[in-house]
């Protein structure tokens, strides 16, 4: 077992305008933007004195229809995304994003448990990759 599991380890923001979202968080909160785009999608990460901290996003359209609105979603950390999203739904839950990979990054998948909340569970694909920030340091997103 990993030691984050079952710990918000990543957060993200989706929106329907990053512009708009980046503009905010960099002068309001004052986190830096790194631009990280794969091939067709835009994805941005903030940063607190040079370390990632969350990302930025924009809502997809089919989440959009679904009648999803910008929102923060928090990642929890699990040591197989397959079996637990496999439990989600045993437990009542909803998988709205089934577990898929971002090449050479990471495996998510994104539910939405029996109150109707949104929540992502994630393993990084390098074991022994990103750990998970001091999400309670000045500048981090630490809500958790």
């Amino acid at each position: 077992m990993s030691s984050s599991q079952g710990h918000f380890i990543w957060y993200e923001l989706a929106t329907t305008n990053m512009e708009t979202a980046k503009a905010f968080y960099t002068k309001v909160v004052g986190w830096g933007a790194q631009d990280v785009a794969m091939p067709g999608v835009a994805y941005t990460l903030f940063t607190a004195a040079g370390t990632p901290i969350c990302g930025l996003m924009s809502l997809p359209e089919d989440a959009r229809e679904s009648g999803y609105r910008p929102t923060w979603l928090g990642y929890i950390a699990v040591d197989d995304v397959d079996v637990t999203a496999g439990r989600i739904a045993q437990l009542g839950g909803e998988i709205h994003v089934p577990p898929k990979e971002i090449p050479n990054i990471s495996r998510f998948a994104v539910a939405v448990d029996p109150q109707r909340v949104t929540i992502a569970v994630f393993k990084w694909l390098d074991s022994g990759g990103q750990q998970p920030s001091a999400l309670d340091a000045t500048g981090h997103v630490g809500w958790h």
